[in-house]
């Protein structure tokens, strides 16, 4: 990060907050799109299996 531009401290921190996403800090959801929605939430597999062609996998 700090070869693309990133000055030293912020790229510390990206980098310590993607060890504790790794550990799992951010491992939790919520009910809020099923509630707004109606339904639930679709998973990111589905999300990409329904717009593949947008992310040029050609599927």
């Amino acid at each position: 990060m700090v070869a693309a531009g990133l000055p030293e401290r912020i790229a510390e921190m990206n980098a310590q907050a993607m060890q504790l996403f790794a550990q799992g800090d951010s491992d939790w959801s919520t009910e809020v799109v099923a509630s707004i929605l109606g339904r639930p939430a679709r998973t990111f597999e589905q999300f990409v299996t329904d717009h593949a062609a947008a992310f040029g996998s050609g599927r």
